[in-house]
Parts: C-alpha cells; sequence; structure tokens
C-alpha cells in the first residue's frame, strides 16, 4: 500500500494559482486534524500528523512549518513550550525531536537513533527547572534545556523500565505514569539509579497501567483507564478517591478553577474538590467535539486541539471560534486530475500497488483551486455511509466545466460532486454499472467498483466498471 503522507505538489511542473514560487515546494497537507497544542507567549502551536502550525493571536496570523520548511518527521506525537527559553519541542512517534527556537529549528535525532529496542514514541514531555522530562516507551529521558542535550536516562526497575506514559513533580518528587503502575522518586537522590524509585502500591490497581498524571493545586491526581478501578484519582490523606469513574479520560490538565478532563467528546472543567464547574459537550449548532489536547491561556480563554475541526477557540462570553487552516481534507491522496487550474484529488485507497482488494477507506475527496481547498467528507455528506462511498479511486474533472467532478469509488459505484455539494450517485439500480457477482458484502450489499473515468470529444462518459 502506498504511504498516506500527504500531497506535496512541485509548483513548476503543475500550474496552480498560488502563493508559492515557481521551482520551490508548497505543502498540501490536512491541518484540520489537531492533536497537540501549546502557548507561547503570543502564538499557539498546533501539531497535527505530518505538519505543526502557529497562529498568532495579536495579528490572526497563520505560520505552516512541516518537513517542507525545517520540520526533520512525520508523525508528530507531542508539542511542548517553554516559555523562560522561548522554545518548542516537538515529538515524534520515532523517538525524534525538533527543537524550534527564534525562527530556527534544531533536530535531536538521538533517542531515535539510539540502541535501545522498544517502542521510543516520545509520549509526553514536562519541563522542570533546566530540563525537559520526556516520556517514551523506553523511559524517561533527561533533557537539558540549556545546553540542548541529553543527560540521563532513567530506569525505574532493576530488570528495565516499564513505557512511561507521563511524568508530574509535586513538592520534592517526581511521580511517573507507567504501563505497569505509578512510580515515584524523591528529587533529592540520583534518579538515574533504580533503587530510588519507589512503586506506589496505595494506588487502585498496583501494578495496572496509569495513563496520566497531574499535579494540580497541591493535589496529585492519577488517571486509569481499565479494569473496574477506572477513573480519575484524586490523592487525599485518607487515601484516593475516584472523582470521576467513567474510562474514557484521555487528557488531565490544569486550569484557572482546578483540574480540566478531557475525554475527546467532552472536556470537564473541575474544582479541586472534583465537582464540575462546567462542561463542553459540543461547540454549538450540533457540531460534535472530537477534542485531543486543550490548554487554559493567561487571560482565561481555552484553546482546543480537535482531530476533526482544527484550532478552537473558546470564551465563556463570547464562545466558540473556528480557527481553519485550508487544506485537503486529510493527508491521504491518491489520484490527482487537474483542468483549468482545479485539482482534484482521490483520497483512495484500494490496495495498490497489490491485488486491489478494498481497505473500506472513507476519506472523501477534495478539490483545490485559487489557493483555497474545499473538501467533500464523510463527517459533511451522510451519502459516504449511505451508499457506501470508500476506497474514492478517482475524480475526475468534467472538461467543459471542471467544477463539476466524477467521483469513482472501489464499492459505491460513481456519483457526481458540484460546488460543494454531491449531487447523484450511480450504481447498478440507475446506471448500466454492475455488481460483482461473487462478492457480496455482510449486510448483503453488493460490490459495484468504479477505478476510472473520462469522457470523450462526443461527451460520452465512460467509466471502468471493475469484476462486472
Amino acid at each position: 500500500m502506498l504511504p498516506r503522507l500527504g500531497l506535496s505538489l512541485l509548483i513548476s511542473i503543475i500550474s496552480l494559482t498560488a502563493v508559492a514560487q515557481i521551482g520551490t515546494w508548497r505543502d498540501h497537507l490536512n491541518y484540520n486534524n489537531a492533536l497537540h497544542i501549546d502557548l507561547l507567549g503570543n502564538e499557539v502551536f498546533v501539531g497535527c500528523d505530518n505538519a505543526v502550525f502557529v497562529y498568532n493571536k495579536v495579528n490572526n496570523d497563520i505560520t505552516r512549518i512541516s518537513k517542507v520548511n525545517g520540520l526533520s518527521d512525520i508523525g508528530i506525537t507531542a508539542v511542548k513550550a517553554d516559555e523562560e527559553r522561548g522554545l518548542v519541542i516537538v515529538g515524534y512517534e520515532n523517538g525524534n525531536l525538533d527543537i524550534i527556537q527564534n525562527k530556527t529549528i534544531t533536530n535531536f535525532p538521538a533517542v531515535k537513533n539510539s540502541s535501545v529496542i522498544g517502542d521510543k514514541s516520545i509520549r509526553h514531555i514536562y519541563f522542570f527547572g533546566s530540563q525537559a522530562y520526556i516520556s517514551t516507551g523506553v523511559g524517561i529521558i533527561s533533557f537539558n534545556l540549556d545546553r540542548l542535550e541529553v543527560s540521563d536516562t532513567y530506569q525505574l526497575l532493576a530488570t528495565g523500565t516499564p513505557s512511561i506514559n507521563e511524568v508530574t513533580v509535586l513538592n520534592d518528587s517526581m511521580f511517573a505514569a507507567t504501563d505497569d503502575g505509578l512510580f515515584r522518586g524523591s528529587l533529592n537522590t540520583d534518579l538515574t539509579v533504580f533503587a530510588n524509585w519507589i512503586q506506589d502500591l496505595s494506588i487502585p490497581v498496583p501494578f495496572g497501567p496509569v495513563k496520566n498524571v497531574s499535579a494540580v493545586a497541591d493535589l496529585l491526581y492519577i488517571n486509569i483507564r481499565e479494569g473496574e478501578e477506572q477513573g480519575v484519582y484524586a490523592r487525599q490523606e485518607e487515601g484516593w478517591m475516584n472523582i470521576n469513574p467513567i474510562d474514557d479520560i484521555v487528557e488531565l490538565t490544569e486550569s484557572p478553577a482546578g483540574l480540566t478532563l478531557n475525554t475527546s467528546y467532552f472536556i470537564d472543567v473541575k474544582n479541586p474538590d472534583g465537582s464540575i464547574l462546567y462542561r463542553i459537550s459540543n461547540y454549538g449548532d450540533d457540531v460534535s467535539m472530537f477534542a485531543s489536547q486543550a490548554i487554559y491561556d493567561e487571560m482565561g480563554d481555552l484553546w482546543i486541539a480537535d482531530s476533526r475541526s482544527g484550532l478552537i477557540r473558546y470564551n465563556q462570553d463570547s464562545g466558540f471560534e473556528f480557527i481553519r487552516v485550508s487544506g485537503p481534507g486529510t493527508n491521504s491522496a491518491f489520484k490527482l486530475e487537474l483542468a483549468d487550474g482545479r485539482l482534484w484529488v482521490a483520497s483512495g485507497f484500494p490496495q495498490h500497488p497489490g491485488n486491489w482488494n478494498n481497505t473500506f477507506l472513507q476519506a472523501g475527496f477534495y478539490k483545490f483551486y485559487n489557493g483555497e481547498w474545499e473538501n467533500y467528507m464523510p463527517k459533511d455528506f451522510p451519502v459516504f455511509s449511505e451508499e457506501r462511498i470508500s476506497d474514492v479511486t478517482v475524480a475526475y474533472p468534467d472538461p467543459d466545466n471542471p467544477d463539476l467532478a466524477y467521483v469513482g469509488s472501489w464499492l459505491g459505484g460513481m456519483l457526481t460532486a458540484e460546488g460543494g455539494e454531491i449531487l447523484t450517485v450511480y450504481d447498478e439500480n440507475n446506471s448500466s454499472l454492475e455488481v460483482r457477482e461473487e462478492f457480496t458484502l455482510p449486510e448483503g450489499e453488493g460490490f459495484v467498483g468504479v477505478a476510472d473515468v473520462v469522457k470523450d470529444d462526443d461527451n460520452n462518459l465512460w467509466m471502468t466498471n471493475g469484476y462486472a
């Protein structure tokens, strides 16, 4: 299967209306799949799958950063800003690190290139003093922010170290949430010595996975997502109290009131005692939440990285503001068609090269014109699920009207689209397209495969009809 690394076009080869100079590269990535977020002064840094964008709160400018103009990798798993030094660390799923400082990007591949075997993914970054404590699947990496180098690695057990999910500091101790429980180490000891780490056996599941750990208002919170003891626990004098007994929490962060809990489909802002101050469960007009991370700024505004809606600012008085960056609906690109300055992109993705088996990907199709993307996505059009429109193979622009496209699906036939609307779906019921006889979905529906479409000089529309 071809890698879905997004769409980068050489402008000197494909002539499009854009701000990029001829002969240079420009990225065309999905910047609305916001996954990570942090604040640095008046700037909001947002990490997507394969790129970062920076939103300036003062002048509303947006800067895109990708492999085209400085990042060293793709697969972003963490973004963390250090106000004191004016830098941002970007972590990747392969252990790679980039540091953005004074508009310069420096790569630090030490973790990625280390000989340690295991999951090197950068799961979490925590700043304390002059160090960035980086949680990975192979342990805790201590990175010196002044010298910009790895200081130490921490081994929590004599037999090695469990996978580290997050760390935090409370008073004189560092706490590590791991796949094998909660560990504590005194900052007054040498934490490179495993004997100085103590496993906390008082938590409800002493040897089970702890997903998150956070220190807020002198209280320690942990998030247990598996088993009968799931929930968010606050450590109190009488022991651990479950203040949120559900397993869907993906993030614990500090808020002006106390604690913010993010489930991705709602955000709870809680007082330190666990009582709810308020809940955000949609963005108004029934726009569903897919919140990845959220953070408050000094003015009390909540900034949300949403995997479908991009960057969102929430103010309790004025409500929600959507900050969108134009880009294709996803980073999946299978086939390109160009006509009169309109670029149509089919997302795919039957197995190709290969046997063209279905992957049942529903990622839509997109049009680029005059520097802006127009996306036709399943979340906006129920017809994708109703008519089984998946594995989109082609979006062919009509030669006489390049804003009209004929779109082939390697399952649901063909449809037409124009002006941001899907017009008609053609399958075995209303056209000469035929069903693949020997292939039936579990629901009893048939396969109508269209791999390519073309229109001849006599105004006849031709299309392939696979296996018919």
